[in-house]
């Protein structure tokens, strides 16, 4: 008896789903197509906008299913929030200091320079929580701690910049206060105030906040190439360099 061609595959598409990462292929998916696909400036732009509404919604989102109680323990949790400012301003820009000097001779001054300023930045904060989240982490003790180094980042990065950066000048930009205030920390709130009635629902539905989660990874990742490739980014940018 001949057997189902689809029992036969059933091994293999179950081996794939244990070893390949859906999630990590439409982001090299979203990559790619950020990348060759022609798009208008308009349509760019939109996406821009897209981003930053899905942000909004990500942390008002969050407001709503976090309890406030699990907040302040994120809050009050010093080892964790400690460890996490170590990281970003003392950790990563030792590590972007020594990129920087192992991978001059291999792409050059500008874009080994480019590794070592990403060094020097507090990570984007809907990464931070998006990402702790589909790893099943402490997302309270991630909003907390990413705002927190974020905070810090408008006074410590352009010091860190002025320190081991070759730049005349270097200042704290107070448009990312608000910034911070308006797309992240208000729909929070927001959402922290509507928590009492729409947390256990949010809690039972877990599948809402991870669409959610990696929905907005997609856009926003899809958002930065696209313009990045718009602006000419790449050009001079050979596979050579890239290897």
């Amino acid at each position: 008896m001949n057997e189902d061609p689809a029992m036969n595959r059933t091994p293999i598409v179950a081996a794939l789903r244990r070893w390949v990462d859906p999630f990590l292929v439409m982001l090299v998916a979203v990559m790619v197509g950020a990348l060759v696909l022609p798009l208008s400036s308009g349509l760019i732009a939109g996406f821009a906008i897209a981003s930053k509404v899905a942000i909004v919604v990500l942390f008002l989102v969050y407001g709503m299913r976090l309890p406030t109680s699990e907040i302040l323990a994120g809050l009050r949790n010093v080892r964790l929030q400690g460890a996490i400012v170590a990281s970003t301003y003392v950790v990563f820009p030792a590590l972007g200091i020594l990129a920087f000097h192992l991978s001059t001779p291999l792409i050059g001054h500008e874009l080994a320079q480019g590794l070592l300023f990403l060094s020097l930045l507090p990570s984007t904060v809907q990464s931070s929580v998006a990402f702790t989240s589909i790893a099943r982490g402490n997302v309270p003790g991630a909003i907390c701690g990413a705002t927190l180094s974020n905070t810090l980042g408008i006074v410590l990065t352009p010091a860190l910049v002025l320190i081991f950066m070759d730049v005349g000048s270097a200042k704290a930009d107070g448009s990312a206060v608000l910034t911070i205030l308006g797309m992240l920390l208000a729909p929070f709130i927001a959402g922290q105030l509507l928590q009492r009635w729409t947390g256990p629902w949010l809690r039972e539905h877990a599948w809402l906040t991870q669409a959610i989660d990696r929905g907005t990874i997609l856009i926003v990742v899809f958002a930065a190439v696209a313009a990045a490739s718009n602006d000419g980014t790449w050009v001079g940018v050979t596979l050579g360099t890239i290897l």
